[in-house]
């Protein structure tokens, strides 16, 4: 399967980033022009609710370093849309000086994701965490001990083309 582009989402579909100053969270999510989640065209059989994609982050300030870098702490993502928002969130870490890193508890989809970028992609730059870092042992995925960063490219198309949207959340989900 070929990775997803901006020309895959269907024209009533936006990325929604939705920001939560006090949780220190951020919300990438697939909506309709509407607002409204987007849940795809064709929903699994036993599940009407999964949506086309949606990805959380939460900021964590590195402790050797000092700058603050994202963590992906959750995500989902239904018929192949999933390197698409990684590489999203990891290009929009990276427009704001930041990078990107995933957390524990992945599933084998992202696994195959995250292999790739740490042996295929060419166009994502990984820092490399030392061994002895505090994050190894704590926030980062063993066998992906590192940070993302890659050139907003995907972010930049999304917003020339009006098919971003950003919102501030409530305290909560």
């Amino acid at each position: 399967m070929t990775r997803k582009q901006i020309d895959d989402l269907p024209k009533e579909v936006l990325v929604e980033i939705r920001t939560y100053p006090r949780l220190g969270e951020i919300e990438f999510t697939a909506v309709d022009d509407s607002g409204q989640l987007f849940y795809g065209h064709e929903p699994h059989p036993d599940d009407n609710t999964r949506v086309m994609f949606r990805i959380t982050v939460d900021v964590h300030q590195d402790p050797t370093s000092g700058k603050e870098v994202w963590r992906i702490c959750a995500s989902e993502a239904h018929d192949g849309w999933g390197p698409f928002i990684y590489d999203l969130v990891i290009e929009a870490a990276s427009s704001v000086g930041l990078g990107a890193f995933t957390g524990t508890g992945l599933n084998p989809d992202s696994i195959r994701i995250w292999q790739k970028y740490k042996t295929e992609r060419e166009d994502v730059v990984k820092h490399f965490l030392a061994e002895d870092h505090p994050w190894r042992s704590e926030l980062v995925d063993p066998r992906f001990p590192f940070v993302l960063y890659k050139e907003p490219n995907l972010l930049y198309q999304l917003e020339q083309a009006g098919r971003i949207v950003n919102r501030v959340g409530q305290d909560g989900f």
